[in-house]
């Protein structure tokens, strides 16, 4: 295969959209595309090596997963190794349990599926996870496994061998679009609906064998730069909550697609692909792909920030790129130099690795974590934390893509013994737990849905509208006594349509009317928001603890933003419902909030990761609400 300089170049219109994106620049809001141009890249590159070798009669198996190991592994294991030590120094308990988790699951290949099970890619959270990239290489790897046995079994049956990839590429693209909307995030992280992707790039292999390019070179030239276009507006144009993988996903698939196919050494486009500051990038992208994460994660840990300065952000590009240098000369070179090491040693070697690497990563999880590590203080932080977190993924009556409406069982519901009803997201579900010791209330709580009408918010839960359809249709059948709304507010006025600032208050203003009409007898309330402490209250107080006690009342960075949410909420309310704020509970006007709660046998920390209660905090707060909830609801004499 004659080597492309062009195609190095792309690789860069790969790797600097994913890293800006991860960064934090919001301009480039679909910089994720980036992953979906590597794997087109990957099944180019992959088809055509199996191709032309199947061609000259000597393909090996062996010899197949020999380069992908060279190529892929030594890099990985390096990354590895280094975010393990930052890891040991500077993550939680739950953390690190966590981290050993994503990296057994990296060396059994199977790092898509474990996140899958675990994280909502488009979630804040993600920016705390050093190795939540590394799904892409679980897709990638999963595909070198599978397909070149494909080609074993039918590269004497040419037309049946097209066949049947052109079945599977049509099977995995529908199947990613029409995936039902509770499981998007498997359409996300699965090689099933992935697939498509990489086999849209060994249909170039394909073409590019028999044809070697369209024979125009007006053709050529039209073809690649529409390809570069399309490319670069679909970086600018989607976003996250933008159908994906789906249809609209073709968009910039074909775009690298014609890019592949049409930008040959006399087009416009393969001459500035191939300038060398964006080869040198594109050969430099696997390593910075592998570095970005851990680096940008780890900085979010330690500075406790979950947006860095752009100083930092930039000074995190750059090192990025030095330590993608120092990998690629010093490990990616000599590995992938067939000469340095025989076959038998590199898979020998690559076993050695993983081994030396798991073993340590299940002493981590027997030993939960290591909380040896830290003082008293901080463990008693972290053990709160790793009980609520335990507690929330439990919870049987707590709505996600693994879990619908339909399936909540009758101690969820409303009924003779459960009169009141709660609604709202994982924040409602937090304050359940203090409320319903007061008051026996039935709890219709979902992962991100907002307890509002309107489908504004578009694909950032597709469940979302399901979920509001069922709620709203037990209470117009059951007729709660008392109906609360709780959320985390701020996000979902993050989410909507930023042209109309007041839109959240217009949904809940929408919200309560029909709330009045279905259950006319019903007094409903608003909770505000729970103060926010970004990335994580107990990494904020744990921090402090180190050298001190931690402060049990602070300023708070997110203040202005809550406030300015409750101030829409309050001027939509109606005379037949009643906002309480929680900030004029927990925080004064100046914006310093309490961080630790009093409870009978001690203290807690108000939340419990960035904003949700923790058991004692939510018992804290429904002593106080509970009265002015009273207050409100009874009728009072003209």
């Amino acid at each position: 295969m004659n080597y492309r300089p062009e195609i190095d170049g792309l690789r860069s219109f790969a790797i600097l959209p994913v890293l800006l994106f991860h960064a934090g620049f919001g301009w480039m809001s679909g910089g994720f595309l980036g992953v979906d141009v590597f794997f087109v890249i990957s099944g180019y590159l992959i088809s055509s090596i199996i191709i032309k070798e199947h061609a000259d009669a000597r393909f090996s198996l062996a010899h197949f997963y020999e380069r992908r190991a060279r190529r892929i592994l030594p890099a990985l294991f390096f990354v590895l190794i280094s975010s393990t030590l930052a890891a040991w120094w500077w993550l939680s308990p739950q953390q690190l349990v966590d981290f050993a988790h994503s990296i057994l699951a990296t060396l059994g290949f199977v790092a898509n599926i474990y996140f899958w099970q675990h994280i909502d890619y488009f979630t804040g959270d993600t920016n705390l996870l050093p190795l939540l990239h590394l799904w892409s290489l679980g897709i990638e790897e999963q595909f070198y496994f599978l397909f070149p046995l494909l080609f074993i079994l039918l590269w004497n049956k040419k037309e049946r061998l097209l066949g049947v990839i052109a079945a599977l590429f049509m099977a995995s693209l529908l199947g990613a679009h029409l995936v039902d909307t509770a499981q998007r995030s498997a359409a996300f992280y699965l090689l099933p609906t992935r697939a498509w992707e990489l086999i849209a790039g060994a249909g170039c292999a394909f073409y590019l064998h028999r044809k070697s390019s369209p024979h125009l070179s007006q053709i050529n030239q039209l073809g690649s730069a529409l390809g570069l276009g399309v490319l670069v507006a679909s970086f600018l144009l989607f976003t996250p909550a933008t159908l994906h993988p789906s249809l609209w996903t073709l968009i910039p698939v074909l775009g690298t697609v014609l890019i592949i196919v049409c930008a040959q050494p006399n087009t416009l486009t393969a001459k500035l692909l191939s300038l060398k500051p964006l080869v040198w990038i594109g050969l430099l992208s696997y390593s910075a792909y592998l570095w970005h994460q851990p680096l940008f994660a780890f900085t979010r840990i330690t500075r406790l920030q979950a947006e860095l300065p752009l100083t930092i952000t930039l000074g995190l590009i750059v090192l990025t790129f030095l330590l993608a240098a120092i990998s690629w000369r010093f490990i990616e070179q000599p590995f992938r130099n067939r000469a340095f090491l025989r076959r038998k040693q590199v898979f020998g070697l690559s076993l050695a690795a993983m081994l030396g690497l798991a073993a340590p990563m299940l002493w981590i999880q027997q030993q939960q974590g290591l909380p040896q590590r830290f003082n008293e203080v901080q463990r008693i932080l972290f053990e709160h934390q790793r009980l609520a977190s335990q507690q929330a993924s439990h919870d049987p009556c707590f709505v996600g893509e693994d879990r619908d409406s339909q399936a909540l069982g009758e101690e969820c519901k409303l009924n003779a013994q459960q009169t009141s009803a709660l609604l709202g997201d994982s924040h409602a579900s937090a304050l359940w737990y203090g409320l319903n010791a007061h008051i026996p209330l039935a709890k219709y709580s979902a992962s991100g849905c907002a307890p509002l009408l309107g489908d504004e918010i578009k694909d950032w839960r597709p469940f979302c509208p399901a979920v509001n359809q069922f709620n709203f249709s037990e209470i117009k059948s059951k007729q709660p006594e008392l109906i609360v709304l709780h959320a985390n507010w701020l996000l979902y006025q993050q989410k909507l349509p930023q042209d109309d600032p007041l839109l959240i208050g217009k949904q809940l203003q929408n919200t309560l009317a029909h709330l009045q009409r279905i259950a006319p007898n019903s007094h409903v309330f608003v909770i505000g928001d729970v103060p926010q402490w970004p990335p994580s209250l107990i990494q904020i107080l744990s921090d402090q603890a180190k050298h001190d006690s931690p402060e049990h009342k602070q300023p708070n960075s997110t203040y202005a933003a809550l406030k300015k949410v409750e101030h829409i909420l309050q001027d939509h309310m109606d005379d037949r419902a009643t906002f309480i704020s929680l900030l004029d509970m927990l925080c004064d006007e100046e914006g310093v909030c309490q961080t630790i709660i009093p409870t009978e046998t001690d203290w807690e920390p108000l939340a419990w990761d960035y904003g949700h209660l923790s058991r004692g905090a939510a018992a804290y707060v429904s002593q106080q609400l509970i009265p002015m909830m009273k207050q409100a609801a009874t009728p009072h004499a003209p």
